[in-house]
């Protein structure tokens, strides 16, 4: 039995129709927008024309579900862009978007995957999208937000569609970043900003430089397992944090709470920290060249 889509892909007058082979749901279309949106359909709108009243050239038959056809055509009719809930949704119809030429909904379902709603919360499907269609630049941007993360990720389904090489790059590119920004945090020296005169009052040489407060020790050493673990790791510049160390450090030298109450402030040696940590260079996954 067959079914028509709903409005506006249910025009009677329309001189194309696509039909999907799932569930025989009938797109009645324009094939002057299809062939304007993509040169497949440039192609078959020059076959109509060299060839009249041909059914080859006037239906469609699709194995994309309705979800994915009626997607790709929200995008290039003059209509509301369809709003794509799951990732999924996205990568059935970006893979049908390159498979018929539509360029543009390729592009618009690309900026897609790298939204908020998918990038704070699944990076590592993304990533591994993008790795599958051969996206260097998506692959990229997911791999920084995969840094946010544990390296503990559960058994995507699209892992199954990309290289073991791949996963492990990854994985090698998170276990790299970790290391290299603890190295920095272990060599970090801000004295000026994070030395307490009265605990630790010697005066530095290059012989013997000052000894960091003991908070400051203690900061390092719980924020290095934090880093290992998800090297973009943004909590170890929270007030919360810093205050959660000073309370397990046992402060009482009023000093050190002026010190770390100046570390916290805009500008201060947290703040350095951080931006040191940022502008390490990021080793790209893959490249554009």
């Amino acid at each position: 039995m067959r079914r028509v889509a709903l409005a506006p892909f249910n025009d009677p007058q329309a001189d194309f129709v696509i039909q999907t082979q799932r569930t025989n749901t009938m797109f009645r279309v324009s094939l002057a927008i299809l062939a304007q949106a993509s040169s497949f359909f440039r192609q078959v709108e020059s076959q109509r024309k060299q060839n009249p009243g041909l059914r080859d050239y006037e239906h469609l038959d699709v194995a994309e579900s309705d979800a994915t056809i009626e997607t790709i055509l929200r995008f290039i009719y003059p209509v509301a862009d369809p709003v794509v809930q799951d990732l999924d949704d996205v990568c059935d119809a970006y893979q049908a978007s390159v498979q018929y030429k539509f360029d543009y909904v390729a592009k618009r379902l690309r900026e897609f995957m790298l939204s908020p709603r998918f990038m704070d919360n699944e990076p590592v499907r993304v990533y591994a999208i993008a790795r599958r269609f051969g996206l260097a630049e998506e692959t990229n941007i997911a791999a920084r937000h995969v840094l946010r993360f544990p390296p503990n990720w559960p058994a995507y389904e699209e892992f199954d569609h990309i290289s073991g090489r791949a996963y492990h790059e990854l994985l090698t590119l998170h276990k790299n970043r970790g290391r290299k920004l603890v190295e920095f945090l272990h060599s970090f020296h801000l004295k000026e900003k994070i030395t307490c005169m009265k605990c630790c009052p010697r005066e530095a040489t290059a012989a013997l430089p000052r000894r960091q407060p003991e908070w400051w020790q203690i900061y390092v050493q719980q924020a290095t397992p934090l880093l290992l673990d998800s090297p973009a790791n943004e909590d170890i510049f929270s007030l919360e944090f810093i205050l959660k160390v000073a309370i397990e450090a046992g402060i009482t030298c009023s000093m050190c709470c002026t010190s770390i109450m100046q570390a916290a402030q805009p500008g201060g040696a947290i703040a350095i920290l951080k931006e040191g940590l940022a502008s390490k260079p990021f080793d790209l996954v893959v490249s554009n060249t």
